[in-house]
């Protein structure tokens, strides 16, 4: 995830595979890696990407831009760890480039965080990398947006909305989607529409599921199942919609929810799995698939999603 302030809020930039969305305010449980982005790299990232990419350039333009591009990655990463305390930063680090191509990434490109000067940041605990999001947020106030009431309550029965009874259960049970570790994200695509149908149709709500891949290391761009660890596989849930190329489409009538997480967190077999699409899934040979999408359509353009979103 990738955050950056403006003047009428913060922002923060949620990467899929296909497409990356910026949405305001910080999003999802607390991230693995992040970045401090000062005015020197923003403005090499602006020529690298916009200001100087080729669209149609050959391949090698673009995969030098590719490479290039770690670099800078690299650097912001870099500079989140100089805020971070001095005595965790090469464990951290660590832990970001592991396997044979995180070392071979760590030689080429030698990291440099100040190891030899203490961090300005009062932390009153080890959780370094959520203290520093949960002081941030408090330091920006309302700049920092909506709080994900989702991914940061603390249990399932505390994820009240406080609004109407079904939102109250819907966001239980959304808690206990984003609760979801390892083989227990396994039936979800990278990217999925659910939408929750009421008995009254002006209480439908749409939550996009995002599968967050563990990785040993995002230090190259090739032979990603060598360095996969589906062990720490995670999900987050977003309120609206989040994403231009969704995977797959999900519809749950509000009283089988309960239902629908708990198929989702055990099914193994392969006639488990097939009850959980055909009683839940929308697939591409379901012939209600049109209504579906042009329903999630019109239900974008009349009510936009729950936090504000720009696809891009």
């Amino acid at each position: 995830m990738y955050n950056r302030l403006q003047d009428d809020g913060f922002r923060s930039i949620v990467w899929s595979f296909g497409s990356a969305t910026v949405v305001k305010g910080l999003v999802g449980d607390t991230p693995l890696t992040g970045w401090v982005t000062d005015y020197p790299l923003l403005k090499r990232i602006h020529y690298l990407l916009v200001a100087g990419f080729n669209v149609y350039g050959p391949g090698e333009h673009q995969l030098a831009t590719r490479m290039y591009m770690d670099f800078l990655r690299m650097d912001a990463e870099n500079n989140f760890l100089r805020v971070m305390s001095a005595g965790q930063r090469q464990k951290m680090h660590d832990n970001w480039y592991q396997g044979v191509f995180g070392k071979m990434s760590t030689y080429f490109h030698q990291p440099y965080f100040s190891a030899g000067h203490e961090t300005g940041i009062n932390f009153t605990g080890s959780d370094y990398k959520r203290e520093f999001f949960s002081q941030t947020r408090a330091r920006l106030g309302k700049a920092a947006g909506p709080i994900d009431s989702i991914s940061h309550c603390v249990s399932a029965e505390n994820c009240s909305s406080g609004t109407t009874p079904l939102l109250e259960e819907v966001s239980k049970q959304m808690h206990n989607i984003a609760r979801l570790r390892g083989d227990e994200t396994a039936l979800l695509p990278e990217i999925s529409l659910l939408r929750v149908r009421s008995a009254s149709a002006d209480e439908n709500l749409v939550y996009t599921l995002l599968v967050n891949k563990g990785l040993k290391n995002v230090a190259v761009m090739f032979a990603e199942n060598l360095r996969r660890e589906p062990e720490k596989d995670t999900v987050t849930v977003v309120p609206g919609f989040v994403g231009s190329y969704p995977n797959f489409f999900f519809s749950v009538a509000e009283y089988r929810q309960a239902e629908f997480v708990g198929l989702l967190k055990t099914a193994r077999s392969d006639a488990e799995k097939e009850k959980f699409y055909s009683e839940f899934g929308i697939r591409r040979n379901n012939p209600e698939i049109w209504q579906y999408t042009d329903w999630f359509n019109v239900w974008q353009k009349n009510t936009g999603a729950c936090r504000p979103v720009c696809s891009i």
